[in-house]
């Protein structure tokens, strides 16, 4: 009997990672229009059309400005050194 896995392609998942505070820049980079949208969603865009599923990575609080349905994972910044 032949494997049936032998041959699968493995998923290709995209990850934008969006948590940054930006403290230095004083302002959400990932919000910064690029090309007529927030870079965040641009890069999201632009990882889905080549990945099987695409995640954007932000902190709990960036979360109320999402204005699109996007998977996310809130980023916990539990392992952050002080």
């Amino acid at each position: 009997m032949k494997n049936t896995n032998e041959h699968k392609t493995p998923k290709l998942y995209g990850l934008v990672l969006a948590g940054g505070k930006s403290t230095r820049m004083g302002t959400d980079k990932g919000l910064i229009a690029y090309h007529g949208i927030p870079q965040q969603e641009y890069l999201y865009d632009l990882l889905d059309t080549v990945c099987d599923t695409t995640f954007l990575s932000i902190r709990q609080e960036q979360e109320v400005a999402l204005t699109n349905n996007f998977n996310t994972i809130i980023d916990k910044n539990e392992s952050r050194v002080p």
